[in-house]
C-alpha cells in the first residue's frame, strides 16, 4: 500500500483533517485505501483532486506540445453514515500526452486530467488536446496542417484547454496550455508557449492552497508558465534551451509541454475534514455538552 496518510489535527476550528496522498509514479494508475466513519460524524468536507495530464512533446524542431490539463478538483461536503467504511482513491499523473488517473471519495469521483496533443509533420489528428477533468492543450507545427483545439474540461471539475493556431505562414509556434481548475489554458500564436490555467483555491487545512493548475505549452521563442496549483512550466529550445517541468505531486498539476518529451502530471489528493470528537460532562445525572 502506498497511500500516505498524514497525523490527524484538531487546528481548523475544531475540526479534524486527514490528508491521503500517493508516492505512485505517473502512469502508475490509483491508490486505494478506506476510511471508517467515527460514530459522531455524520457529515464530511471532502477536497478531491486527480492526478494532472501529461504534457505534449514534439517530434522535431517542427513541432510544439501543448500543456497537460490539470486534473479534475471537487471541494464538496457530503453526508455520511456513522461506523460505514468508505472508499478512498488517489490519482497518479499521467505521462506525456497521457491524461492523469481519477481520484475519489465515497461517490465523489474527480476525473484525471487530459493529456496533451502531440503532433509529426504526418499525423495531424492526434494534435487536439486530450478531454478530462481539465483539458489537455492543443499542440502546434509550421506545417501545412490546420489549428487544433484543446481538449474539453467538466463542468464543476475544470476548465478546457487552449488552442493551438495554424503557423504555417511563420516560423514560430506555440503550443496551447492546459486547462486548470480556476480558468482555460492559453493560447497564443507569437512564438512564446502558452500559459497554463490557473487553479482553484481551497482552505479545507486551514491554509489556502491552490489546487490543480493546467501546465504550459512548449514555444519556439519562450516557455509558457504554469497555472497557479502545481502546473509545470513548458520548455523552450530557443534562444536558449529550457526543459518543461513536471506537475506538482499532491496537487494534480498538469505537466509541462516540452521539445524533446512531455512531462508528467502531479498526482492527486484527498483531503478530508470533519469535526472534533465532542466532549460529554456528565453532572447530577445530566449531560452537558
Amino acid at each position: 500500500m502506498t497511500v500516505t496518510k498524514t497525523t490527524d489535527t484538531t487546528s481548523v476550528q475544531n475540526k479534524i483533517v486527514k490528508k491521503f496522498t500517493t508516492n505512485l509514479a505517473a502512469g502508475g494508475g490509483q491508490d486505494t485505501t478506506t476510511w471508517t466513519c467515527p460514530n459522531w460524524v455524520t457529515s464530511v468536507r471532502c477536497l478531491v483532486v486527480a492526478g494532472g495530464g501529461g504534457g505534449g512533446s514534439q517530434n522535431s524542431t517542427q513541432g510544439g506540445g501543448g500543456g497537460g490539463g490539470a486534473g479534475g478538483m471537487q471541494d464538496t461536503t457530503i453526508s455520511v453514515i456513522p461506523g460505514t467504511t468508505y472508499t478512498i482513491k488517489i490519482g497518479a499523473g499521467g505521462t506525456c500526452c497521457s491524461n492523469g488517473a481519477n481520484s475519489q471519495f465515497s461517490s465523489i469521483i474527480s476525473s484525471g486530467g487530459g493529456g496533451s496533443g502531440y503532433r509529426t509533420e504526418h499525423i495531424q489528428s492526434s494534435a487536439t488536446g486530450k478531454n478530462g477533468g481539465s483539458g489537455g492543450g492543443a499542440a502546434v507545427i509550421y506545417s501545412i496542417w490546420p489549428a487544433a483545439s484543446g481538449g474539453v474540461g467538466i463542468p464543476g471539475q475544470g476548465h478546457n484547454g487552449g488552442g493551438a493556431p495554424n503557423t504555417n505562414s511563420g516560423a514560430y509556434w506555440s503550443g496551447g496550455g492546459g486547462g486548470g481548475a480556476g480558468g482555460a489554458g492559453a493560447s497564443r500564436s507569437d512564438g512564446i508557449g502558452s500559459n497554463g490555467g490557473i487553479g482553484k483555491i481551497s482552505d479545507i487545512t486551514g491554509s489556502s492552497v491552490y489546487y490543480a493548475g493546467g501546465g504550459a505549452g512548449v514555444g519556439h521563442l519562450g516557455n509558457g508558465t504554469g497555472g497557479l496549483g502545481g502546473g509545470g512550466n513548458g520548455g523552450t529550445k530557443f534562444p536558449t534551451q529550457f526543459v518543461g517541468k513536471n506537475g506538482t505531486n499532491g496537487l494534480g498539476g498538469g505537466g509541462g509541454g516540452c521539445y524533446d518529451v512531455g512531462r508528467s502530471g502531479g498526482s492527486g489528493v484527498v483531503i478530508l475534514q470533519y469535526i472534533k470528537e465532542p466532549r460529554v460532562l456528565i453532572r447530577s445525572g445530566f449531560e452537558w455538552l
